[in-house]
């Protein structure tokens, strides 16, 4: 028997839930017209699949186990997703981006108590961190050879005085090659972040800014960008809620929010962070796969976002098998193709 698709139940547990275009499916249909129901969409939503099996139509896109009572008397869609992707590419006009993302019953609720909210809030003594600031430095230094971004940022004026902060340090007291890696990337993200800011007519310093590592995990491309861009307002975005944040009160400019990028407010989200700054910068580093897609595409859809910077991850789902594809097919690396890919979906998306 063929294996069962990526955004399909097993009989035991969900899968994934698939994404057109970054964005879950079941977000894309409007579940009141299946229902029969007057709906206020305002057609912004798909109008499909109207007295057909909900139960069924949910399943077929991820976000449930399926009909199950044996006795469903409303029609089943033979290819509930497949007739979604042709609505959104017909309203579109391009080839959909499909993706997936962990299922709605499998994705932790955002708890606004969170550790990750409390630590990065609250004035409470954190741990004293064992590794001494010099060692922290002297691992990175051992290795400053291997990238020129790593090197960049030992040069950097403020390094030292931030690592001897133990809230600051703590972020440095892990797998000294996660650290590099982390770092790197950082400072990469920081240079394309000063050039962005440069072409919209933003001061150095990145006053009037806001910057966004969205998904940012711990967030050292947010402390960077903190040091980096001083007079900026700083904003880590991540749904975990169970991480030690309490270097984020070591920075007055720096704050985090807890926040889904699948959820229904994502979008107001980005713009709440916007607030009244001059201009916004999304940054989204080393995006596992949907989140890179989901990202580009709030971003060109949000007034609340000038630009944006990704840096794509691994690959999964049906993006996955698309871009491996064209890869053989062109002789080319996987990730090349898979910046392209993305590259495509933004002009779409931004029209230029």
């Amino acid at each position: 028997a063929a294996p069962p698709a990526p955004w399909q139940y097993s009989a035991r547990e969900a899968r994934a839930e698939a994404t057109i275009d970054g964005v879950p499916a079941g977000q894309l249909l409007c579940w009141q017209h299946v229902k029969g129901e007057a709906c206020a969409c305002g057609g912004s939503r798909a109008h499909l699949f109207q007295g057909h099996c909900g139960t069924a139509i949910a399943a077929a896109l991820g976000v449930g186990r399926g009909c199950r009572t044996g006795r469903c008397r409303k029609p089943h869609p033979a290819d509930a997703l497949g007739d979604l992707i042709a609505h959104a590419e017909s309203a579109s006009g391009r080839r959909a981006l499909l993706g997936t993302v962990a299922a709605p019953s499998l994705r932790a609720d955002i708890d606004k108590g969170s550790r990750s909210v409390q630590t990065s809030r609250s004035v409470q003594t954190c741990r004293r961190c064992s590794l001494p600031p010099e060692a922290a430095l002297d691992a990175l230094r051992r290795r400053q050879g291997e990238s020129s971004h790593l090197a960049a940022l030992l040069a950097a004026p403020w390094l030292e005085e931030a690592i001897a902060d133990d809230r600051v340090r703590r972020l440095f007291a892990r797998d000294s090659r996660s650290v590099r890696k982390d770092c790197s990337e950082a400072w990469a993200a920081a240079e394309r972040v000063r050039t962005l800011l440069r072409s919209l007519g933003m001061p150095a310093d990145g006053e009037g800014a806001a910057l966004l590592d969205v998904c940012s995990g711990k967030g050292m491309t947010a402390l960077v960008l903190s040091f980096e861009f001083p007079r900026a307002r700083v904003h880590m975005l991540d749904a975990n809620g169970e991480m030690e944040l309490s270097h984020v009160r070591a920075r007055p400019n720096l704050d985090f929010v807890q926040c889904d990028l699948f959820s229904r407010d994502a979008a107001a989200a980005l713009a709440a962070c916007r607030a009244d700054a001059a201009a916004c910068v999304a940054v989204g580093m080393h995006l596992c796969g949907a989140l890179s897609p989901r990202l580009l595409t709030l971003a060109a859809r949000s007034p609340a976002v000038d630009a944006v910077v990704v840096c794509p991850c691994c690959l999964k789902g049906s993006l996955k098998e698309r871009v491996r594809a064209e890869a053989r097919r062109d002789g080319r690396e996987h990730y090349a193709v898979l910046v392209d890919t993305l590259a495509s979906l933004a002009r779409d998306e931004c029209g230029d």
